[in-house]
């Protein structure tokens, strides 16, 4: 069984789901305990859509098991950066996590910006 790349398991996850965590923890994220924790729940959500492929439940308990720990491989190199790339080229998504989080233009929010996506 091939492994989705962390591109794939982007793309199956729920980014209006992925932009609220980010934005419930946005406040906070100049800490790096935030950080980590934060990345903890996107990656849970995330693991909740990863895809399986059709023929999955016909593998051995053992194939499954290892699949499912190499999707967990696969979560834990996914960076805030690969997640910025991923919410904010979809413009929708964009405009929600800045309603959520507040005025896209203030310093805070800038400098929070800058230290996790770019």
């Amino acid at each position: 069984m091939k492994t989705p790349t962390k591109q794939e398991l982007l793309q199956s996850a729920n980014a209006k789901a992925i932009a609220k965590i980010l934005a419930n923890y946005w406040s906070t994220l100049q800490d790096e305990e935030q950080q980590e924790l934060c990345l903890e729940e996107i990656y849970e959500r995330i693991e909740t859509t990863a895809p399986y492929p059709p023929e999955f439940t016909m593998h051995s308990k053992d194939k499954r098991a290892q699949y499912d720990i190499d999707i967990d491989m696969t979560l834990i190199t996914i960076t805030f950066k690969d997640i910025g790339e991923f919410l904010f080229q979809n413009e929708e998504i964009n405009n929600d996590f800045w309603e959520l989080v507040g005025n896209k233009e203030s310093k805070q929010n800038q400098k929070i910006f800058k230290i996790l996506f770019k």
